[in-house]
């Protein structure tokens, strides 16, 4: 008789080797990146606007300086 009804010499499906690896590859992944400290994301979200109005302030004077635009007389 087999333990859990499992032929010891089948030994267990490739494809769920493979996803045991996987979801513990994933773990280790997660673990190490919460060892590394937080990513600071208000901060970059901060940056990332602010950098973005600039470019658009850069570009609306842009657009000024040539002349009306369309529609603008």
């Amino acid at each position: 008789m087999y333990r859990d009804g499992v032929d010891p010499a089948e030994g267990e499906h490739p494809l769920l080797v493979l996803d045991r690896i996987e979801e513990d590859f994933a773990r280790e992944q997660e673990l190490g990146l919460r060892d590394m400290g937080a990513t600071p994301w208000a901060e970059l979200l901060v940056e990332y606007v602010d950098a973005l109005t600039e470019l658009a302030g850069d570009a609306s004077e842009f657009h000024l300086e040539d002349g009306p635009g369309p529609g603008g007389g």
